[in-house]
């Protein structure tokens, strides 16, 4: 999963640095190629599986900004994070495919204006991940679908959704929740709940 930076978006985002340094914007550009190279490092380069929640967050964070160039004003982010969380860990990119999730499948006009909220917080026995979007939505016959996919272990074209479930799975056992609830021109939400882990 480490190695799975979409192609797409990797092309779309070095094309978008030709575009500012062709427009003059070569300051603007100097950024966002940091930003990249801050991507590459907390998803690649760092080798642990379990991690703190706070870079977990900081590596969504710099993915949501790449985003941000490429669409402007098109998308927005908002992050409601629990001072809390920042004490456990979790495993490591499971905030980014579901982000990307939502900008692939939840946006797909350009007149489209994107709104996705973040939500971590702590719960008695649990730390809970919420990523929301107001997207088109997901039709009941689709979701259906989709959770048949991922019980069924065949990730079909869902494959950052199945991967960050199949993930969850393997470290997690029966003590994790994933659940997807969504609904046509209400948006879709992600809720997954964890075990707290302490630093």
């Amino acid at each position: 999963l480490q190695a799975q930076i979409n192609p797409h978006f990797l092309y779309n985002t070095l094309n978008n640095f030709i575009a500012l340094i062709r427009s003059g914007y070569c300051d603007e550009a100097i950024s966002a190629i940091k930003l990249l190279g801050s991507l590459f490092k907390y998803g690649i380069s760092r080798e642990d599986v379990i991690i703190p929640i706070r870079e977990e967050l900081e590596y969504a964070k710099v993915y949501a900004e790449l985003i941000k160039i490429r669409f402007g004003d098109r998308v927005s982010f908002f992050w409601d994070i629990q001072e809390s969380v920042y004490g456990f860990t979790t495993i490591k990119l499971i905030l980014q495919p579901l982000i990307e999730n939502s900008i692939q499948h939840g946006f797909n006009s350009d007149c489209m204006k994107g709104t996705i909220i973040i939500i971590c917080k702590e719960d008695i026995d649990k730390i809970i991940f919420e990523i929301k979007d107001n997207g088109m939505g997901i039709s009941p016959e689709i979701l259906a679908k989709i959770k048949e996919t991922l019980e069924s272990n065949n990730n079909g074209n869902h494959i950052g959704i199945f991967n960050v479930q199949e993930r969850l799975k393997l470290h997690y056992g029966d003590s994790y929740n994933f659940e997807i609830i969504s609904a046509v021109n209400e948006g879709t939400k992600v809720i997954m709940k964890i075990p707290k882990t302490s630093l």
